[in-house]
């Protein structure tokens, strides 16, 4: 492999890390502490459902930041 191939391979690879982790993070974390608030306020996964909606909605946020990082359009999507 060129150095300029393992460097995209690199690339790609934290690319997919950080994607995966990102969302899946957000995802258990909210989710977890929507179940937890949830039992400790009996309110019957109110707060879970809204909490997971919202960790997914991180999630996503965080995937779109991180494809906008790795394919630039422009001079201003590279901040």
């Amino acid at each position: 492999m060129k150095k300029n191939e393992k460097r995209e391979f690199y690339r790609y690879a934290y690319f997919f890390v950080d994607v995966v982790f990102g969302f899946g993070l957000s995802l258990i974390a909210l989710a977890y502490l929507g179940f937890w608030l949830d039992r400790k306020l009996q309110t019957n996964k109110v707060l879970f459902y809204i909490l997971l909606l919202l960790g997914i909605a991180g999630g996503i946020a965080n995937a779109y930041k991180a494809i906008k990082k790795l394919f630039p359009q422009d001079e201003e999507d590279l901040k």
